[in-house]
């Protein structure tokens, strides 16, 4: 089987991506219409980067999920590719302990629903960071982290408070 694409979302600058490793990868088989191409997007919940073509390594959907408390970080990405004549992959990219079990379900549920078998299943073994790694991912994620408040504090003190200034005119 061919490679899947690399995940270029423009939504994702290098240090997010930096964060996520890859957790699944389906190696998936057979014909796949355009009609089934949609309802795959739709139950998995993925945007369409291309359409369905013979390209192959060609990018058909994405989905980003973002933590719910620091939204400039994201915590999984799911991708589904066209790899060559009736090859498909669908991975799933996470942050280190994101718990991607439903994902994994759902995924698979999702793929033979639209007609594909599943060939072969990759969970990479668990890796271990250094401490060197463990460090840089700290300091990336404080980095987002700030980058966030300060975006939320320029937000809130910008923001005209129309009540307070009714109030204080009497």
């Amino acid at each position: 089987m061919n490679t899947p694409p690399a995940h270029d979302d423009p939504e994702m600058s290098p240090p997010t991506r930096r964060l996520l490793k890859r957790r699944l990868e389906l190696d998936l088989h057979g014909e796949l219409a355009t009609a089934s191409l949609d309802q795959l997007r739709r139950n998995l919940g993925l945007t369409a980067v291309d359409t369905l073509g013979e390209t192959p390594n060609t990018v058909l959907g994405e989905r980003i999920e973002r933590s719910l408390r620091y939204r400039s970080i994201v915590e999984m990405a799911m991708t589904f590719s066209h790899l060559g004549a009736q090859e498909w992959s669908l991975t799933i990219d996470a942050v280190p302990r994101t718990d991607i079990d439903r994902w994994q379900c759902l995924a698979e549920i999702a793929c033979r629903v639209a007609g594909l078998r599943i060939v072969a299943s990759h969970t990479p073994e668990p890796f271990v960071l250094d401490d060197h790694e463990r460090q840089e991912i700290r300091e990336e994620a404080a980095r987002l982290v700030a980058q966030s408040q300060r975006g939320l504090d320029e937000i809130l003190l910008s923001t005209p408070f129309k009540a307070f200034e009714a109030d204080s005119k009497e």
